[in-house]
């Protein structure tokens, strides 16, 4: 009678519980960069490959490659405040 019952087996060792989960992590910053740089290339041509819009890091016809994360400097560089919107400027004045 020393036997326990199997309604209370103790559960298999997990290992170690706090073991970073590389390869999901990767994945994300993969699909990241991937998504940034969809987009961005995805601006430039809606915006036609203005030279407004920085020095390319590689050009290939009529084509231009721009850095993964190079729309985010564009939509911040190039905002312009709603003044006719809301009545009141949203930048502070120059």
């Amino acid at each position: 009678m020393s036997r326990q019952p199997s309604v209370y087996r103790t559960p298999p060792d997990p290992g170690f519980v706090g073991r970073y989960n590389w390869p999901a992590m990767l994945v994300g910053i993969v699909l990241l960069i991937a998504v940034n740089a969809i987009a961005t290339q995805f601006v430039a041509y809606r915006l036609e490959y203005q030279p407004g819009l920085g020095t390319p890091i590689l050009h290939y016809q009529r084509h231009f490659i721009y850095q993964p994360f190079a729309w985010t400097s564009w939509l911040l560089g190039m905002a312009v405040p709603r003044t006719h919107e809301y009545g009141f400027h949203c930048s502070p004045e120059p």
